[in-house]
């Protein structure tokens, strides 16, 4: 699923809560270094070949691969996101899971200076 468009989406959302008079922060982005993929729905006959269903399963099911994502990606990620909090002049709450020196300045892109 390409970024831009959720993006894009994120930014109109931060725009109409501020035109409505709403405080409005950014959140909870951040890296987390033991992040995995979803199985993605259509894929759930794969996972109950794997692992049978133990009549435990209701509800959405959601279930987590064992593929993990890359710094890398949530990196960009994150930054696409402060990025848009900077343009909109909003505040972020910032998470760093199990990813010690990944969120410190510099791998981050983004001029600490934009910040105020």
């Amino acid at each position: 699923m390409p970024f831009g468009p959720m993006l894009e989406s994120l930014a109109e959302d931060i725009e109409r809560s501020k035109a409505e008079g709403r405080v409005v922060m950014l959140g909870e982005i951040g890296l987390d270094g033991g992040a995995r993929m979803r199985w993605p729905p259509a894929a759930r006959h794969l996972y109950e070949e794997r692992y049978p269903p133990s009549g435990e399963e209701e509800g959405a099911w959601n279930r987590l691969t064992p593929f993990k994502v890359s710094m890398a990606h949530q990196r960009g990620v994150a930054e696409a996101q402060m990025g848009i909090a900077v343009e909109q002049g909003v505040s972020i709450s910032f998470h760093s899971v199990a990813a010690p020196g990944m969120s410190s300045y510099p791998p981050f892109s983004l001029d600490i200076r934009s910040f105020g």
